[in-house]
C-alpha cells in the first residue's frame, strides 16, 4: 500500500439508493477530479468545503457519466489530512461503476480497506484508538456500543491514559533516580519501595476493572443469544418461524425434525439479537440425535435469554424441570405454553404462576401471542444491554492483548518493587509502551494493517 497514491472508493453502501458519495483523497486528488469535470474552471476556483454542481464526464470521449455535486478539501483540513474530493453522485450500482471508471482512468488507484482513516492515522490527523472508534461506530450494534465507540472517538480515553503515564513515568523517575543518585536522593529506599508498589497496586486494579467491563460489553458486541429451548414437538420450530418471519425450520407432526441448531439475526425495536433453535430435549434415537440434544443443553446453560416451549396437553418433564430450577434465579426464562387449544393440564399454569415464572399461553398456528412474546424478548435484551452498560477503555482484541500485557509487565514489575529495582524498572517500561502502542504509537506495518482491515472500503 503506497502512501503517495491517490485513491478512491465509494464511501456508501452498495446497492441501490437516492444517492452515493465518492471520495478522492492524496496529493493529486483536485486534478484527477478535474479532469473528469466539464466545468473545470469553475471547479478549480471554487472555495475549499463548498458544494457546487457538475457534470462528470469521459475525459477520453466526452461521454457525459451523470451530473453530480462536489465539495473540494485542501491538506491538511481534510478527513485523510491531505487534498481530497468528496463527489455525490445518483444512487445505483452502474452509475458508481461508471464514474469510478472513469476516475481510475485518470491515474489514481481504487482504495484498499480503511485506507482513508490509515492515511488520517498516519498523517496524525487521529489516533489509532480514535481510528478504532471510527470502526465501532459505523458497525455498533446497540445503543450502549454506539455510546461507547461515541465516548472513544470523542477522547474519553485520553484523561484515563493520561493518569497511567504520569503514574508510570513517576514510578520510573523515583526508582531510576535512587539507583542513579542514591547519596542525593531525599526519598528513603523503603519510602520508595512503597510509593512504587502502591503505585503498582493502584494501576493494576484500574486495569483489571477497565477489563471486567469489557467483558460485559463483549456479549453484547457479539449478539445476544436468545435460545429457544424445550422437549420434541413442543412448537420450539413453529414460535421460530413466526420470530423471524418466514419458514427457515421444517416443521412437522413427526418429533425430532430439528437435530441440530438454527441460527438467525433478529431486530426487535432496533435491539439485535440472534435467536436459536434447538434440537428437541428427551431421550436420543440414534448418535447424531445425542450430539443434536447436547448442543441444545448447552444452549439451554449458556444463552442470554432462554425461551422454553411446552406443551399445554403434557406434564411437566423433568428435562424442563431442570430448565426451570436452573434458571429461574436469573430471570432470564420466559415459558411458551403452546397448543392451548388441548389444554388438559391446569396444573401446569398453575406450577409456572407458583414459580413466578413469566408465561404466555398460546397457539402457534395462528401467529397469535407474537407481538406478547416480542415484547418480553425486547425487555429482556434492554435489561441485558442495562446491566452491561459500563464503558470501558478496550474496545477490541487489540486492546485487549495490550491490556493483558500491561497487567503482566505490571505483575512483574510488582515482585521487584521490594528489591532488584532495575527489573522492576524494565518491567515498567514496557507497560509504559504498551499504553503508548494503544493510542497509537506502533511501530510494526503488520499491526496497522490489522487495525484498518477491519474497516470497509470508502473508510
Amino acid at each position: 500500500m503506497n502512501i503517495s497514491d491517490t485513491i478512491a472508493a465509494p464511501a456508501t453502501a452498495a446497492g441501490v439508493g437516492a444517492v452515493a458519495l465518492i471520495r478522492v483523497s492524496g496529493q493529486h486528488a483536485h486534478a484527477c477530479v478535474e479532469k473528469c469535470l466539464r466545468e473545470k474552471e469553475k471547479f478549480s476556483r471554487a472555495p475549499a468545503h463548498k458544494l457546487l454542481l457538475y457534470t462528470l464526464l469521459n475525459p477520453e470521449t466526452n461521454d457525459i457519466a451523470d451530473e453530480v455535486t462536489a465539495v473540494r478539501y485542501s491538506a491538511p483540513h481534510s478527513y485523510s489530512a491531505e487534498d481530497m474530493v468528496e463527489i455525490i453522485c445518483h444512487g445505483g450500482s452502474v452509475v458508481i461503476e461508471k464514474i469510478m471508471s472513469i476516475l481510475l482512468q485518470t491515474g489514481m488507484r481504487y482504495a484498499g480497506k480503511g485506507e482513508f482513516t490509515q492515511r488520517a492515522f498516519l498523517n496524525g490527523k487521529v489516533t489509532a484508538i480514535k481510528s478504532e472508534a471510527i470502526n465501532d461506530l459505523i458497525n455498533s450494534k446497540n445503543t450502549i456500543a454506539y455510546k461507547n465507540a461515541l465516548n472513544n472517538y470523542f477522547g474519553d480515553y485520553e484523561t484515563l491514559l493520561g493518569k497511567w503515564k504520569e503514574a508510570l513515568v513517576e514510578a520510573i523517575s523515583l526508582i531510576e533516580s535512587h539507583l542513579e543518585f542514591p547519596e542525593a536522593d531525599d526519598v528513603a529506599e523503603g519510602e520508595v519501595s512503597e510509593r512504587v508498589h502502591d503505585t503498582i497496586a493502584e494501576l493494576t486494579g484500574e486495569i483489571e476493572r477497565e477489563m471486567e467491563k469489557r467483558k460485559k460489553m463483549s456479549v453484547l458486541e457479539r449478539g445476544v443469544v436468545v435460545a429457544i429451548i424445550g422437549n420434541k414437538n413442543a412448537g420450539k420450530s413453529s414460535l421460530f418461524n413466526i420470530l423471524i418471519g418466514g419458514q427457515r425450520a421444517i416443521v412437522h407432526e413427526k418429533e425430532g425434525t430439528t437435530r441440530d441448531f438454527l441460527t438467525e439475526k433478529i431486530s426487535i425495536r432496533g435491539i439485535e439479537a440472534t435467536l436459536v433453535d434447538t434440537a428437541g430435549l428427551g431421550s436420543a434415537g440414534e448418535e447424531i440425535e445425542e450430539i443434536g440434544i447436547q448442543r441444545a443443553w448447552e444452549y439451554a446453560h449458556n444463552a442470554d435469554i432462554r425461551i422454553l416451549v411446552t406443551s399445554a396437553d403434557r406434564e411437566f418433564t423433568q428435562e424442563e424441570e431442570n430448565i426451570m430450577r436452573r434458571t429461574q434465579q436469573e430471570d432470564c426464562l420466559y415459558c411458551i405454553v403452546s397448543k392451548k387449544d388441548l389444554v388438559k393440564n391446569a396444573d401446569k399454569i398453575s406450577t409456572l404462576k407458583r414459580r413466578n415464572l413469566q408465561y404466555t399461553l398460546i397457539s402457534l398456528i395462528h401467529e397469535e401471542g407474537k407481538t406478547e412474546v416480542q415484547g418480553w424478548i425486547s425487555n429482556r435484551l434492554e435489561a441485558e444491554i442495562e446491566r452491561r452498560n459500563e464503558s470501558s477503555i478496550f474496545q477490541n482484541l487489540r486492546h485487549e492483548k495490550l491490556a493483558d500485557t500491561m497487567l503482566g509487565e505490571l505483575k512483574r514489575a510488582q515482585e521487584y518493587s521490594r528489591q532488584g529495582y532495575e527489573m522492576a524498572s524494565f518491567h515498567l517500561r514496557n507497560a509504559l509502551t504498551a499504553i503508548e502502542d494503544l493510542v497509537g504509537n506502533v511501530a510494526h506495518e503488520d499491526i496497522l494493517n490489522n487495525i484498518f482491515s477491519q474497516f470497509c472500503i470508502g473508510k
